[in-house]
């Protein structure tokens, strides 16, 4: 009896343990929940009082100065020291593209199925007339060399198309390649339409401004005079230069002043001269005027501007490498719309007019001629003889089988030397502002040299004086 008593009362010992330890639980869960619950009220009283407080400073002014003022004075605290840079006035140290290119004169070629590319000018020698010339370009099947112009890497191009478009692209933006390789099609550069060429290249110099107008031909002798100013600003897009009939197409763009004149030139040996006058100036979207009147076979091969008549040549190339030089005064002067006189005699020892320009008493300039098998050939143009009109002129390039005479351009020799000057004065003054630029640790180091110069300079002085002095005392004495 007294063994089960004492079982029974171990049970009732362990009951009153469990529930002890069940309410020990109660009461720390509790407890944990009445300090949350007074955190968050001190929480949302600390929120309240930040509240009002910043409330309070945004609606006065005065306090947010302070505050400010107080942030600063600790910054200052903190990292307050010696200035390590220099403030200069003048942006210095932003680099373009434009400015990692030298200023170089550079020969620019389009090809007929429009592959563009640039060629240094120091890759072609000057020959005599009658040489055969060097490789200039390696053209595609069925492909030649339609445009050559002189430029320089600074200078803006105008790509005016056959459908009577124009588009802006700087000169250094053309990619450079050797006198071997084909280029790159003009597609990856403009934004060009479907059966959109570049038909003529204008040099837009960064110092020409003697000109005020832009003169446009066409194959079927339309003409036309637009404002220089009207192609300032110039889209990616592309701008309308000019109106064009469905079977017409524009071919060349040159700049004219107030007193020049117009010469155009047909393929079957035809000239027309007129004044500039004639042609009033309209705007981009119109159409033009006749220039010349043309046969049933004939069309439009050059045209160009003479602004001395006297002193003025024209030079004309033909197919078969044949050219030369007639005055412009044996031209005589005529309205537009006329039928010309005879430039050239056209024989099949000559072939048709491919190519003609207006030389103004330069004779040192040489002349680029290159065929449509990519063969060119650098001449001074004082080689080339002065003969009369209807002539069929001298031997200029011997062509091979098959071979055609393609293109020419004129490249001044004066003016490449002057703006050789100019960008070498370029050069130099950028150079002398990067030299004025120099930071204030190089400017300490140079400084403590300095001192440390001048405190040797004193030592010697004083050392030259007390020697002095000393071989005085030595003589007094003696």
């Amino acid at each position: 009896m007294l063994s089960k008593r004492r079982r029974f009362l171990k049970y009732l010992e362990r009951e009153n343990v469990e529930e002890y330890k069940k309410l020990i639980k109660e009461r720390k869960e509790l407890f944990n929940y009445a300090i949350a619950v007074e955190e968050k009220i001190a929480q949302k009283a600390e929120q309240k009082a930040l509240k009002e407080k910043l409330e309070a400073i945004l609606k006065d002014p005065e306090k947010i100065k302070n505050i400010i003022k107080d942030e600063f004075a600790e910054i200052k605290e903190k990292f307050g020291g010696e200035r390590k840079t220099e403030i200069i006035p003048n942006a210095i140290g932003k680099f373009s593209s434009k400015d990692t290119i030298p200023n170089l004169p550079m020969i620019l070629m389009l090809s007929k199925e429009n592959y563009i590319k640039r060629i240094p000018t120091t890759m072609f020698k000057s020959q005599k007339r009658g040489g055969k010339g060097v490789i200039g370009v390696t053209t595609k099947e069925e492909d030649e060399i339609k445009i050559i112009r002189h430029a320089m890497n600074y200078d803006e191009i105008l790509f005016f198309t056959n459908k009577g478009r124009v588009f802006k692209l700087p000169v250094y933006e053309v990619p450079q390649a050797s006198r071997q390789a084909k280029g790159q099609p003009v597609v990856n550069l403009l934004n060009l339409q479907d059966k959109e060429t570049v038909t003529s290249i204008l040099i837009e110099r960064e110092q020409d401004g003697n000109h005020k107008y832009y003169v446009m031909g066409t194959k079927k002798g339309t003409i036309k005079k637009t404002a220089k100013i009207d192609f300032n600003n110039v889209r990616k897009s592309g701008l309308i230069a000019i109106k064009l009939r469905p079977d017409d197409s524009l071919q060349w763009v040159k700049p004219v002043s107030d007193g020049g004149e117009i010469v155009m030139i047909t393929k079957l040996g035809k000239c027309i001269r007129f004044d500039q006058k004639n042609v009033r100036a309209m705007g981009r979207a119109s159409m033009g005027v006749r220039g010349i009147k043309l046969a049933n076979e004939d069309k439009v091969v050059e045209m160009d501007v003479i602004k001395d008549t006297e002193i003025a040549k024209l030079l004309v190339i033909m197919q078969n490498g044949l050219g030369k030089f007639s005055k412009i005064i044996n031209y005589r002067k005529q309205t537009r719309g006329g039928k010309g006189v005879k430039t050239a005699k056209i024989t099949e020892k000559t072939g048709e007019i491919i190519g003609a320009k207006i030389v103004e008493n330069k004779v040192d300039n040489d002349l680029i001629v290159i065929s449509k098998h990519g063969q060119i050939i650098r001449l001074p143009i004082k080689n080339i003889p002065t003969i009369g009109r209807a002539t069929q002129g001298v031997r200029l390039m011997r062509m091979k089988e098959n071979d055609k005479v393609a293109s020419i351009s004129i490249i001044d020799k004066e003016e490449l030397k002057e703006r050789k000057q100019d960008a070498k004065e370029q050069e130099q003054k950028s150079l002398l502002k990067e030299e004025k630029v120099i930071p204030i640790e190089n400017n300490t180091k140079a400084e403590k040299n300095t001192g440390k110069m001048k405190a040797e300079e004193k030592i010697t002085e004083k050392s030259k004086k007390e020697s002095k002095e000393n071989i005085k005392k030595v003589t007094k004495k003696k």
